[in-house]
């Protein structure tokens, strides 16, 4: 279920961008710094994968991260009201 929702929003929310962003596509839809970017990578918070020398990430993966910063966002307001 969880899978069948993630690819629906990635149909409405990125259906123009390819199935593999580069790391320029990375930092144009997050708003984020090349710097960031590989730091977010390095620290394992986005998983992708290496393609020669470059890193290639699905949009799945870029989905799967946007999510758990909601789902983050949402533990630290409710622990806030406690």
């Amino acid at each position: 279920m969880k899978k069948q929702n993630e690819e629906k929003i990635s149909a409405i929310l990125f259906r123009e961008e390819p199935e593999l962003l580069t790391i320029p596509d990375l930092q144009r839809l997050l708003g984020i710094s090349r710097r960031v970017a590989y730091e977010l990578i390095r620290e394992g918070k986005l998983k992708c994968f290496q393609l020669g020398n470059s890193y290639r990430i699905p949009k799945v993966f870029l989905l799967n991260y946007i999510n758990m910063l909601f789902l983050e966002e949402e533990k630290r307001m409710s622990d806030k009201e406690t």
